[in-house]
């Protein structure tokens, strides 16, 4: 499986450092960002010769598209604002597309393609971050304890 991570901040990077360490099935991943050098700093970080660091702007669709071709997935750890027109791009290449959401208006627009989505077989999974998205999964993991 092949994962792109947009935004090398600290929960991209700590996206990326997961899925290379710790998901056996994830063969490739690329970490994206405005800056180049922070993209280049968080793979050396991961360091491992399985991530790619790539230079990326969120604002620009047809670039996002270019960049999301050949990923089988997408984790948008991007300002919350780029998440609509990550959502139809993601839809347009037929890969699977997360973010860590942030803005309820935004969420809104991004379950309104549920079915352009359903239509090109792939998942659309707005707002996983902070909370309700980390506090979920904690919550669940001190339940099950």
């Amino acid at each position: 499986m092949k994962i792109l991570v947009l935004g090398a901040g600290r929960m991209g990077y700590g996206g990326a450092y997961d899925l290379v360490h710790n998901s056996p099935d994830v063969e490739r991943v690329t970490i994206a960002d405005f800056d180049a050098k922070k993209a280049e700093e968080a793979a050396a970080k991961v360091g491992t010769a399985r991530i790619e660091p790539r230079h990326a702007d969120a604002s620009v669709y047809r670039e996002m598209v270019a960049l999301m071709a050949g990923h089988d997935s997408v984790i948008s750890c991007v300002n919350y604002w780029f998440n609509v027109e990550l959502s139809k791009a993601a839809i347009e290449t037929n890969c699977n597309f997360c973010d860590l959401g942030g803005n309820n208006y935004i969420v809104d627009k991004q379950l309104a393609l549920n079915d352009e989505a359903k239509d090109a077989g792939i998942n659309i999974t707005p707002d996983c971050g902070l909370a309700p998205g980390m506090v979920s999964v904690l919550a669940m993991h001190g339940a099950k304890r």
